[in-house]
């Protein structure tokens, strides 16, 4: 198995926006590559790295205690998504073993 990492970031909020600065956290998020996520080449198809982000976000977000939905007293809070976007450098293949490196 080939050993690949994925880099997945996030900026934080321009100034004016709610948050003064800049936040850097790294989290580690490791999978390895189900044959479902896959192309009859063995090649991942590339809407599955999406869902990749999405796993490593909600790991993280789990990590510190937080939920992507999460009740606040009587207000139901969660963490729309505003923007995605992915440059892809390299294939990933089925069964590959890929870290996810979160940067908030």
């Amino acid at each position: 198995m080939r050993h690949n990492a994925v880099l997945l970031q996030a900026a934080s909020s321009p100034k004016g926006r709610g948050f003064e600065g800049t936040v850097r956290v790294l989290h580690r998020h490791r999978f390895i590559v189900a044959f479902s996520d896959t192309d009859m080449a063995g090649i991942v198809h590339f809407s599955a790295f999406f869902r990749y982000m999405e796993a490593a976000e909600h790991a993280f977000l789990r990590s510190v205690g937080l939920s992507v939905v999460m009740d606040l007293g009587p207000e139901r809070v969660g963490w729309p998504r505003v923007h995605a976007e992915a440059d892809y450098l390299a294939p990933l293949r089925f069964e590959d073993e890929v870290e996810a490196t979160l940067l908030l």
